[in-house]
């Protein structure tokens, strides 16, 4: 293993916690150009009888306040759990929002927090392996008037209203989705975004957030080694990552960190497994995309045994070349970052020296 995953908690944490990292990838995700940026506590308490919160990221941008949270597996409460720390980090804006003073009835005046300055809060999910049945790269969801919906739903409507009602109808929608009294608008700056790696993956659409995706599928391969990120050494932003999730293989503590979470990671997918096992025995239809599921999982490890042995090869043809024009072991060793036992051993299998 060349570089831990960035998708387990610690080494998102390692490399998110640096603002030019997070600010370029915010800058891709969200497609703007961020002028202002600040990294924001993780940690709150709500209160005292409430646990305590840590935010996966948080920071302030331009006009908004942002949360990135990352979801490595299947749960059937992401979207009550994030939507809950999409509120607080808005609540949480009243530990510094400024006071105001304003005239009461009896002639006196009266200090209350200015709720104007309130800003929109924008909260990114990264979800690795759960796409929440869609087949987008991503899911924006934000508050709208509820007779929008009820437009977009009126199937009488549109099966069987003309062109003029559906444009007058459309008229109206478009009326209450631009009003801003008050500054009624304010709330459609609010959004939860929900990112699908898997989808994104293979999607394959050329857009400027593909590359983490990517960057982060490739870590998660447990052969994963230095030339599958040479693409993205030209790069400060994730040369500067590399060094960061760079596996030393010295550091045991860090290796173990990584052994213990994968072997949490299989527990869980066994408990998902075993529930969704019980839940097809009653069910016949359900047992035939379990069939199928099974034999996806067959094409999916005879893929895989294909692009490790694949990459065998490379590693084997990387050395041979390095061999053949002189270098020593050692120097291969350092220069591929593998331990000379096995560059001996692959160059006495195929030269038989």
């Amino acid at each position: 293993m060349y570089l831990a995953p960035l998708n387990y908690d610690r080494y998102f944490k390692k490399i998110f916690g640096v603002a030019e990292i997070a600010k370029r990838f915010l800058e891709d995700a969200l497609g703007v150009q961020i002028t202002e940026f600040s990294l924001m506590p993780r940690e709150h308490k709500i209160t005292d009888a409430a646990r305590g919160i840590e935010f996966d990221f948080r920071c302030k941008i331009d006009n908004h306040y942002v949360v990135i949270e990352m979801q490595q597996w299947y749960k059937t409460d992401i979207i009550q759990r994030f939507h809950l720390y999409h509120c607080l980090n808005t609540a949480l804006q009243l530990e510094n929002l400024p006071t105001k003073i304003i005239d009461v009835l009896d002639n006196s005046e009266k200090e209350m927090r200015d709720y104007s300055l309130l800003k929109p809060v924008i909260t990114i999910v990264w979800l690795v392996h759960d796409n929440l049945k869609e087949t987008d790269d991503y899911l924006t969801m934000t508050p709208i008037d509820e007779k929008v919906l009820g437009f977009i739903r009126d199937s009488s409507l549109w099966k069987h209203g003309s062109l003029e009602q559906l444009q007058l109808c459309r008229d109206v929608v478009l009326q209450k989705i631009n009003n801003n009294a008050n500054g009624l608008m304010w709330m459609q700056e609010n959004k939860e975004i929900f990112f699908f790696q898997k989808n994104i993956i293979k999607n394959a659409q050329n857009s400027a957030y593909r590359r983490w995706f990517v960057f982060a599928e490739k870590t998660l391969r447990r052969s994963n080694i230095k030339e599958d990120f040479d693409e993205y050494t030209g790069d400060v932003i994730f040369r500067e990552m590399i060094r960061r999730l760079k596996v030393d293989k010295k550091d045991k503590e860090n290796i173990n960190y990584i052994n213990t979470y994968e072997e949490y990671k299989e527990k869980v997918q066994r408990f998902i497994d075993g529930i969704t096992k019980e839940a097809l025995i009653n069910n016949q239809v359900e047992l035939d995309n379990e069939r199928d599921l099974k034999d996806k999982a067959i094409l999916s490890a005879e893929k895989e045994r294909r692009l490790k042995e694949e990459k065998e090869q490379k590693i084997v043809n990387m050395i041979l070349k390095r061999y053949n024009k002189g270098m020593t072991v050692s120097d291969i060793s350092e220069d591929l970052e593998l331990e000379e036992d096995e560059i001996k051993k692959i160059i006495q299998t195929f030269t038989n020296k």
